[in-house]
């Protein structure tokens, strides 16, 4: 039997572990709704089937069985502010919907995925002691998406390298889960920026294999052909690298001379016209100068979107349903399109301008709320502030936060971490799993241990 004094760094242990093993399933609760890929033509909406039973119901059940099987506690609240009101108003608007969705099963059926990803993030961010912590979680993540997506490379490299439109160029995704191109080239540029700021697993940050995974992480990117995405990448790359350089006067001296080295390659390549048609091939994919104007034909539905939802631009038609069932029902062209490429506009013929209100609030007072919980963390504020601006950036082409994607998982957890706390967290303060935290309990027995030496006889 243990002493009275050890016991708390008995149940400080078995808790931090019940902890991470909270942590992991939550993640896994928050991804499952995107842990495969479902039809993407009119006729197989919805993915009706065992399998959609596991998308929804499964992060469901993972996300009761840590919130009452395991009985993990909460290590920071939960805060309820005007970010968490307009995601709330967004929800409502999109359950209340149902009622007068075109389709109200297709509805429920893509709403419950939603919801549920939103609960376990909700409650995945409780059991993160800091910020810090949760960025290093989130890069964590990263890392064993992009090192899982290399191992599909070569067990299905015709899956992971693929199209879903025929006639188009092949283009690297995620198979498990199931990422698209677009989404997962910002997942490549997270890898590569928490490599240069020194953020995340310690074996990641170390040479040789931080530069190797650099340069892997850079072709999946190159690999994913998504010219916005790779640009909006770069950016945060760049300004992360330029951060890093600061760093001392060894990685300013590399900085600049990798910098050097990569204006020169790329204006020797410049010059050579071979490697000019190559390029430029393997990033126009095929496309012609109309395809280029159009943004892929984005703006040609974004056009016709407004006129076919006058009347109901308030309401919506269905959560979900309005841009699979309801735009195809009264224009053909839309058949094709499985969704609409741009948060907003997709929000407003589901939900109208009302729940599109509601998800304008999440992300702004987010957005505005992870720069100020962030000052002063450093490099960590960089990260944090370059991925919330960069997935709002992708909402005017890309489905990001209002339907299960990748992104709407790394935005949500930051804005669920960034609530205002008297005092956070430095980085190196919660670095150490087995950092005590006390409970209920603990405090119970250190006041049994100083009821005890109160009444001995050395005290009295």
């Amino acid at each position: 039997m243990y002493p009275l004094n050890a016991q708390p760094e008995m149940v400080d242990a078995k808790q931090s572990a019940r902890i991470r093993q909270a942590r992991a399933l939550l993640w896994l609760g928050a991804f499952m709704p995107i842990i495969y890929t479902v039809g993407k033509g009119v006729d197989e909406v919805g993915g009706v089937g065992p399998l959609e039973i596991i998308r929804g119901g499964g992060g469901l059940a993972l996300f009761f069985f840590v919130t009452i099987g395991m009985r993990v506690p909460a290590t920071r609240p939960l805060r309820n502010g005007l970010t968490e009101a307009g995601l709330f108003f967004f929800v409502a608007m999109a359950s209340l919907s149902a009622l007068w969705s075109v389709d109200p099963r297709l509805t429920i059926l893509k709403l419950v995925p939603l919801v549920t990803t939103y609960l376990c993030l909700a409650k995945l961010s409780t059991l993160y002691i800091s910020i810090q912590e949760t960025i290093r979680g989130i890069v964590t993540v990263a890392h064993s998406i992009l090192l899982a997506t290399l191992v599909q490379l070569a067990v299905w490299p015709s899956r992971t390298y693929s199209t879903d439109n025929f006639g188009q160029e092949p283009r690297i995704h995620s198979v498990l889960p199931a990422i698209a191109s677009n989404l997962f080239g910002l997942i490549a540029g997270i890898g590569i920026a928490a490599i240069c700021l020194k953020i995340g697993p310690k074996w990641t940050t170390r040479a040789p294999w931080n530069i190797l995974l650099v340069l892997v992480y850079f072709v999946l990117l190159l690999g994913t052909r998504s010219r916005v995405v790779t640009l909006v990448s770069l950016i945060i790359i760049i300004l992360c690298l330029v951060r890093a350089m600061h760093r001392s006067q060894h990685a300013n001296i590399l900085g600049w001379f990798g910098a050097t080295a990569a204006v020169a390659g790329g204006w020797w390549a410049w010059t050579r016209d071979d490697i000019k048609v190559v390029v430029a091939e393997f990033v126009l994919r095929g496309q012609d100068e109309q395809g280029l104007s159009t943004l892929t034909g984005r703006t040609v539905i974004w056009d016709r979107v407004p006129a076919l939802i006058t009347g109901d631009e308030w309401w919506g038609w269905g959560y979900y349903a309005g841009h699979r069932v309801g735009l195809p029902a009264r224009d053909s062209l839309f058949r094709g399109y499985s969704n609409l490429d741009n948060t907003w506009i997709e929000s407003v013929v589901g939900v109208g301008l009302l729940g599109a209100g509601g998800l304008a609030v999440f992300m702004l007072f987010g957005t505005i709320r992870t720069i100020k919980a962030t000052r002063g963390m450093g490099s960590y504020r960089l990260f944090a502030v370059l991925l919330t601006l960069g997935v709002t950036g992708l909402t005017l082409i890309n489905p990001t936060v209002q339907t299960n994607t990748s992104t709407l998982v790394f935005f949500a957890i930051i804005v669920f971490t960034t609530r205002a706390l008297k005092e956070e967290s430095p980085p190196l303060a919660c670095a150490n799993r087995h950092q005590f935290i006390p409970t209920e309990l603990d405090n119970a027995l250190a006041g049994a241990d100083k009821r005890d030496l109160s009444r001995s006889p050395a005290f009295r």
